[in-house]
């Protein structure tokens, strides 16, 4: 009898400890994917908006905050640049991200906890992972001509192209007589 009582007592302190280690979020392998956070932090972000070439998907910042008009011919179009560039998919937003309401412009907006060195390479990453729908896949291809602010930087590539605030960046990819903007041609006011 007293051996059954100390395995009775054996048996609850186990199930006591399972359910005490369930409940606090141990003992297995399931994730839902979002980190918690506590009442200092200001983020949430999930696996599904995992960083990008380093860059993480944030609320939207103005710690630092800069712009860049894009503009890309392809084979002769002007290739809207979409407003849906860098949303995760859990509301945050990348560092370099679009907004529906600048689209016209092409304004490609810098945002970030401190100031850093954004490529045009990690803008086109980020497009592709975050809209791939609207990604056209001439980027993928070599051929591109790529001016800033007037300047042809085509040799240097995508990766040593860091953007400045106000830089005008004119891509173009199987079109000929291209004029690459220059910051002086536009009113950055508002930006």
């Amino acid at each position: 009898m007293f051996d059954l009582r100390k395995k009775h007592y054996a048996l609850l302190v186990v199930l006591a400890f399972l359910v005490l280690l369930t409940a606090c979020g141990g003992g297995g392998t399931y994730s839902s994917g979002a980190t918690t956070t506590s009442s200092q932090d200001t983020v949430a972000t999930t696996t599904q908006d995992a960083p990008i070439d380093g860059i993480s998907c944030d609320p939207e910042m103005s710690s630092y905050h800069i712009h860049v008009r894009l503009f890309m011919w392809i084979s002769g179009t002007l290739v809207q640049i979409p407003g849906t560039i860098g949303h995760g998919q859990s509301g945050c937003l990348y560092w370099l991200h679009t907004h529906s309401d600048d689209s016209p412009q092409n304004i490609i907006h810098i945002e970030a906890p401190q100031a850093f060195s954004p490529t045009l390479r990690n803008l086109l990453d980020i497009w592709q992972q975050t809209d791939a729908s609207t990604f056209p896949n001439e980027l993928t291809s070599p051929g591109w001509t790529i001016w800033v602010n007037g300047v042809d930087e085509s040799a240097s590539g995508s990766s040593a192209i860091i953007f400045q605030p106000h830089d005008v960046i004119t891509m173009a990819y199987n079109t000929i007589n291209v004029a690459p903007g220059m910051p002086s041609d536009y009113d950055w006011t508002d930006y």
